[in-house]
């Protein structure tokens, strides 16, 4: 019993092994198959397709057709056989790859071989044929396109396309009304091939409005428009257009009333067509002046007058002539003869020299001091400005055109600088500026006092210093003592 256990178990084993072994069997003969069948499975991997250079060509003309492949990576070879309806006849086959074999016009085929693996992707082969015949129905081509690599066969299709032949030459007969035009609208014409029945159309234009002649539908008054109309003769539209109002046709007018230069006249009338009494108005004659006359001058402070008369009604018209400027004669303060001071200010007004931005002045001149004289005016500072001035030819004035107010100064001239000193500016007019600006050449000595007090400022520096050193030298001494 127990050795026939044993031997059961054994069984068993072995037939599990068995059956791996055939398991083991069928798996490599499938990846054997697989292999085998591996080529036939992309023998179809590379497709085709043909294209036409036009979808119509006349009889007697040629046309191509393409032979366009896809997919075909790897290839040794290829081979085409053509076929056409009896439309057709052949011209010749071109291989537009390298490696090109004959094609047999005869057999309408050709075979390209390769000496190695290359792609015949894109344009592999054309076609061209003529059109021998009119015919109303397309006609196709077929091109059947096998390409191998090695033994393999990885495209083999039939590939078409098709194209109309038409009339080498129409044969058109006359023009037909397919819609009639109309005043405002366009027809259609149309006329048809003898050979082909083929159909050409064209547009044709509108007539036109034929218009008899105007006749008058309301008649125009003295003060309104009247109507004129006209009707085409074909389509009965009607068109209107004004006519002008004729206006009243007057007697000569007469003037019942006379104008003045500043009044309008009137005149009177009748109208012969209406008896309507119409009343115009007469322009006013506007005055007639004669020449400006001055009737008082104007001087520096006061402007003057002017005035122009009518000749017809004697009105007057006066306007103002502008003054002058100002006169100052009276300094606000002086040194001796020869340099003044004229504060403006209190004077003139800031709205009227704002007004047109400058006043006229005229200063008189220190007595003594001659033609040789400038104006000057006196910052804030106490700087002074020279202002550009004309003097008088006998140097008792000098005028200027001013554009500020304030202080101006009238100096005069001593080796090309203002003989001004500085005790004599007004108290206002004071600053270090005005000293450095009008200091003459002679007149050193206020330099000089300057002088003296920065050296004894600086030298009661210097000695503060030194006594503030000794303290702490004396300081120390001591401290070293102790």
């Amino acid at each position: 019993m127990k050795y026939q256990m044993k031997f059961l178990k054994n069984t068993s084993k072995n037939a599990r092994s068995i059956r791996r072994i055939i398991a083991g069997c069928f798996a490599c003969f499938m990846l054997g198959l697989f292999a085998f069948l591996s080529p036939s499975l992309t023998a179809h991997a590379a497709s085709a397709s043909l294209s036409a250079s036009a979808n119509s060509v006349s009889a007697g003309s040629t046309v191509t057709f393409t032979v366009n492949v896809s997919g075909a990576d790897s290839a040794t070879s290829a081979a085409v056989v053509v076929s056409y309806s009896s439309k057709f006849e052949l011209v010749s086959g071109e291989w537009l790859k390298s490696g090109l074999a004959d094609f047999n016009t005869g057999t309408k085929q050709g075979a390209l071989a390769f000496t190695s693996a290359g792609s015949m992707n894109g344009s592999l082969f054309k076609v061209t044929l003529r059109a021998k015949s009119y015919d109303t129905s397309a006609q196709s081509v077929t091109v059947n396109v096998q390409i191998k690599n090695g033994a393999t066969l990885i495209c083999n299709q039939n590939v078409s396309a098709s194209v109309k032949i038409t009339c080498a030459s129409h044969s058109y007969g006359g023009w037909s009304t397919v819609s009639s035009a109309t005043c405002t609208t366009g027809g259609k014409e149309q006329r048809s091939c003898s050979v082909c029945g083929g159909v050409e159309t064209r547009d044709t234009s509108a007539l036109g409005h034929s218009w008899n002649g105007y006749s008058e539908t309301k008649a125009p008054t003295c003060t309104v428009a009247g109507t004129q109309t006209r009707t085409c003769s074909r389509c009965n539209q009607a068109e209107s257009k004004s006519i002008a109002a004729t206006g009243h046709k007057y007697d000569d007018l007469k003037v019942t009333k006379e104008p003045t230069c500043t009044e309008t006249g009137e005149k009177t009338g009748t109208c012969k067509t209406c008896s309507e009494k119409v009343k115009e108005s007469v322009k006013a004659i506007g005055h007639k002046f004669g020449e400006w006359q001055e009737v008082s001058a104007p001087t520096f402070s006061e402007a003057g007058t002017e005035k122009r008369v009518c000749s017809e009604c004697n009105a007057e018209e006066n306007r103002a002539i502008e003054a002058l400027g100002y006169e100052f004669s009276e300094p606000t303060s002086a040194k001796d003869s020869v340099f003044v001071y004229y504060d403006i200010t209190s004077t003139v007004s800031q709205d009227e020299l704002t007004s047109k931005g400058y006043v006229n002045a005229k200063f008189t001149v220190p007595l003594g001091a001659g033609s040789d004289v400038k104006l000057y005016f006196v910052t804030e500072s106490g700087a002074l400005e020279e202002i550009t001035a004309t003097v008088s030819e006998d140097g008792s004035s000098i005028e200027a055109q001013l554009t500020k107010l304030g202080t101006y100064a009238v100096c005069k001239m001593l080796d090309g600088e203002a003989d001004v000193d500085v005790e004599e500016i007004p108290s206002d007019a004071k600053t270090d500026a005005i000293t450095d600006a009008v200091i003459m050449p002679g007149r050193a000595s206020i330099h000089w006092i300057w002088i003296v007090i920065a050296v004894a400022e600086f030298l009661a520096i210097v000695g503060y210093v030194v006594y503030v050193i000794w303290k702490k030298k004396s300081a120390k001494q001591i401290s070293t003592r102790i």
